[in-house]
């Protein structure tokens, strides 16, 4: 076709204008008509009448008298202050600055926690606080054994090509780390069985601008491909209180194992991270044996500095760890720490939310499973379960229904060709036997630094939302997959599917906002008071009334109150009033806790439900006894729906709409133009032009 700027330049003084001939002037008609009508077509007002454009309280101050334990004891203060009173005073002893600067906030609630430390700057008893802390409203001490459950929290742990016909390929060319050729993840030839982040890369989308938080047993950031990432004013050693991130010896290197498949940078050393771009906040969060001599504080007030301190700052939170593999214990974060973690998804981020992930565990050989971790089964935690390179569940990676997405990640324990290839500890570290969710986890991690660089205006509920809805399924065979009421699939092994980090850049790059907070709706405390039958189904229901505001369900949680000489022999199952059913667990062969009052309550998760708009009617909470030799009570339990409410989800579906037409009409407005075009061309061509 010719070009219109292959058309000779007519000069614009009159004697040109006049020696021109006739058949020339109609010539020169006939394209400025063209011209006009290719510039209507392309405006954005064309037919825009008919195709619209648009784009938890602290406890009261105790009895007096309480002592004040030295600074070697593991315990701290959590102090609530009123910030009015600080505005207009000031102390020696304790003032709001040196609060903000040496204790940890939980943002949005004028709460501090004081490390033990500084015990030893304070008076003999709790009443003389208010003499050193004027303005005090609430305080309580924390113990180490007021971490719930008995859980104990480790690392969820490592699992003991040629690219020169890509259409990348000079951007491979480009890329000199030595062990890049061997991340597969990255590079295989088979497309599906990568991330899908070259074209990404070679947009320039590589992170730059995100911040990733890895916690760990410590960062060592003199290592060659983090040195460059590293942000020490980020970064913080919440088991020493100290600054520096370091782990105290070379063996604990799971956590710089982890940052270097995020964030280690590109250049001749070792591989590349998912977001080579992106700056790296170190977090040692993991006490070693080294720690002994000095006891950490205890994990309640740990775990809730490492979501509050730079939460506005840090705008995704890898956490390759939690409560043992085992198939025994349980654990979940103490109510200071989860609301940490609440008030980091909905506020972190200044204001839009911050992105908190967790590995969803390697226990599937011990028989264990996520639906007991409860950092997995928070409603404000993105679960990451792993796939290798076959597209298939790791064998390791535990299942549940709060399992949110997948990525890559080792084959299993005894394969180290797919393993995955990233740094560790020393300046010249690096390795290529790292896996399990430890290692899918930052690499998610690294997907969503992409994600935000490409649409940084994004919340954190956005960010779910798009997961759920542009994970890619896998394995679709497996008897796990269902299609839920909102027509997506899900599998408590695969969550939504696994990541695909162009499909989700694109998608989030036209991405229509979700409206308003996640609507909750909690029913009453409903009493069963029924033995739990030998062999048999107990079943028991709540019904939601049609009043309730909810139009569309996101996430379901149930508290149980169960005791049971057995209890990972119970099996959990819910049912929705559509007849949609979700198993919150699988059989523990290996917890057989005798001890009825060892599980009184629990919270169980499932996304299971996503979409779900016939929300009025009755839930049913089915549990069965599957060791016919224990006995078990069902004392009460309790229905939580989370989602959008009905205003919300009006508006949500309107947006839509709206963005769907504007995409159609600039659609159209293309297929116009090119039409017009070769118009235009046949008539240049026609007249002589």
């Amino acid at each position: 076709m010719q070009s219109f700027n292959a058309i000779p330049q007519i000069p614009r003084d009159s004697a040109a204008t006049s020696t021109m001939t006739l058949p020339k002037r109609r010539r020169m008609a006939t394209f400025m008509a063209i011209v006009a009508i290719l510039s209507v077509a392309a405006n954005p007002c064309f037919a825009s009448a008919a195709h619209p454009s648009s784009i938890p309280s602290h406890a009261p101050l105790q009895g007096d008298g309480q002592p004040i334990l030295g600074p070697h004891t593991s315990v701290d203060w959590v102090l609530q202050v009123d910030p009015e009173f600080y505005s207009n005073t000031s102390f020696p002893a304790y003032s709001l600055t040196a609060f903000q600067e040496h204790a940890h906030v939980l943002p949005g609630k004028d709460t501090y926690l004081l490390p033990h430390p500084w015990h030893s700057l304070g008076p003999p008893h709790l009443s003389t606080l208010h003499t050193h802390v004027p303005g005090l409203v609430s305080a309580h001490l924390v113990h180490p054994s007021t971490h719930p459950d008995d859980q104990r929290i480790s690392k969820q742990g490592t699992v003991a090509r040629s690219p020169d016909n890509s259409p990348h390929a000079p951007l491979l060319s480009s890329i000199t780390d030595a062990s890049f050729s061997d991340q597969w993840h990255l590079t295989a030839n088979i497309s599906s069985t990568h991330i899908n982040v070259l074209g990404l890369w070679s947009q320039g989308i590589n992170g730059t601008g995100i911040t990733i938080q890895v916690a760990d047993d410590g960062i060592d950031y003199t290592n060659r491909d983090l040195a460059g990432a590293y942000v020490s004013a980020l970064s913080f050693d919440y088991v020493r209180n100290q600054p520096d991130p370091k782990p105290p010896t070379l063996g604990q290197a799971h956590g710089t194992k982890a940052a270097g498949l995020a964030v280690a940078r590109r250049n001749d050393f070792c591989g590349v991270g998912v977001a080579f771009g992106a700056r790296l906040a170190g977090a040692r969060s993991l006490p070693s044996e080294s720690d002994r001599a000095l006891p950490p504080p205890p994990p309640e007030t740990r775990e809730a500095a490492l979501f509050s301190r730079n939460v506005n700052e840090i705008d995704i939170f890898s956490n390759s760890w939690g409560p043992s593999d085992s198939g025994k214990g349980l654990g979940r974060p103490a109510p200071l720490a989860e609301e940490a973690i609440k008030q980091a998804f909905m506020k972190g981020r200044k204001g839009k939310g911050s992105l908190i992930l967790f590995a969803g565990g390697n226990g599937r050989l011990e028989y264990d499973s996520c639906a007991y971790d409860g950092y997995v089964s928070n409603i404000y935690t993105i679960a990451v379960g792993a796939v290798h390179m076959g597209n298939k569940a790791a064998e390791y990676s535990e299942e549940c229904p709060s399992i949110l997405v997948s990525t890559y990640s080792s084959f299993d324990y005894k394969d180290d060709v797919t393993a995955m290839t990233t740094t560790t500890t020393g300046a010249n570290g690096c390795v290529s036997t790292f896996g399990g969710t430890s290692a899918a986890t930052p690499i998610a991690a690294g997907i969503l630094a992409l994600v935000l660089q490409a649409r940084p205006q994004l919340r954190s509920r956005d960010v779910m939302h798009l997961l759920v809805n542009k994970a890619v399924p896998v394995d679709v065979n497996d008897a796990s997959w269902a299609r839920t009421y909102g027509d997506l699939m899900y599998s408590p092994r695969y969550g939504f599917g696994k990541l695909d980090a162009q499909v989700l850049v694109d998608a989030a790059r036209k991405w229509v906002m979700v409206p308003g907070d996640m609507a909750e709706w909690h029913s009453a405390v409903s009493p069963v008071g029924r033995p739990i039958p030998a062999g048999a189904p107990i079943l028991a229901s709540i019904k939601v009334p049609a009043t309730t505001n909810l139009a569309r369900i996101e996430q379901v949680q149930v508290s149980v109150n169960v005791s049971s000489t057995a209890r990972g022999y119970l099996v959990y199952t819910l049912r929705s009033p559509s007849g949609a059913a979700s198993r919150l667990t699988t059989v523990r062969y290996r917890d057989d806790k005798t001890d009825l009052n060892q599980f009184l309550a629990w919270n169980f998760t499932s996304l299971r439900f996503w979409g779900e708009e016939n929300i009025e009617g009755d839930w049913v909470l089915e549990i069965v006894d599957s060791n016919v030799t224990h006995a078990g009570n069902w004392a009460t339990w309790q229905l939580h729906l989370y989602g959008m409410n009905k205003a919300d989800a009006a508006k949500y579906n309107e947006d839509k709409r709206k963005a769907a037409l504007a995409q159609g009409s600039m659609g159209m407005r293309s297929v116009a133009i090119g039409g017009l075009a070769m118009l235009a061309s046949m008539l240049l061509v026609f007249v002589g032009f």
